[in-house]
């Protein structure tokens, strides 16, 4: 990924690897040269505690238009439905929407 990025970018490391095995070779010429970043993240770089509030408070505005995100929607009963059509690639975002009666 470093060597793809243009002079002065960066790259953010999102995903975490195997504890064990954490290390990684990088090109320091090209990293100090080119003025290149390598910064890991986790969650966006955002804060849970002050972005799910926010975006709860646009969804409520009309702001976020959170149903094209979702593809299916299942009930409760039809939770082995779902996770059968996700292992099968059936949905990209399915979501089991609860009841009173489910609780």
């Amino acid at each position: 990924a470093l060597s793809l990025t243009g002079k002065g970018g960066q790259v953010i490391v999102t995903g975490m690897g195997n504890f064990a095995s954490m290390d990684a070779q990088m090109n320091l010429f090209e990293l100090t040269l080119l003025q290149k970043r390598v910064q890991g993240a986790i969650f966006g770089g955002a804060s849970p505690r002050t972005q799910i509030p926010n975006l709860l408070n646009e969804y409520r505005a009309g702001k976020l238009n959170l149903g094209d995100l979702t593809t299916q929607t299942y009930r409760l009963d039809q939770i082995n439905e779902a996770y059968d059509d996700m292992l099968e690639g059936r949905n990209i975002r399915g979501m089991v929407v609860y009841t009173d009666d489910d609780y």
